[in-house]
C-alpha cells in the first residue's frame, strides 16, 4: 500500500489540485497506459480495415478486392503509364 499513497492539495481561492505520488508510480502508469493504448488501436485499426474492405467489395461488385491490381491503379502514374 505504500506505492499507492496519493496527496492531493486543493487551494480554495485558485481551484487548483496538485497531485504527488511515489515516483516509482510513474514508471507503472506509463507502462499500463501503453499497453492498453496498444490493445484499444489495434482493435480500432482492425474495425477500420474491415469496414474499407467492405466498401471496396461493395463498390468493386461484390468482389474481394485484388491488392495487386489496387497498388497498380494507386501507384501508376497517368500520363506516362509507369508503375
Amino acid at each position: 500500500m505504500d506505492l499507492l499513497l496519493l496527496h492531493l492539495d486543493v487551494v480554495p481561492d485558485l481551484r487548483v489540485q496538485e497531485f504527488t505520488w511515489d515516483s516509482v508510480l510513474t514508471t507503472t502508469v506509463k507502462n499500463a497506459f501503453h499497453q492498453k493504448a496498444a490493445r484499444h488501436y489495434t482493435k480500432r485499426i482492425n474495425e477500420w480495415k474491415q469496414k474499407w474492405e467492405l466498401d471496396q467489395m461493395k463498390e468493386n461488385g461484390g468482389v474481394p478486392v485484388d491488392d495487386l491490381a489496387l497498388m497498380k491503379s494507386a501507384y501508376t502514374n497517368k500520363r506516362t503509364g509507369e508503375i
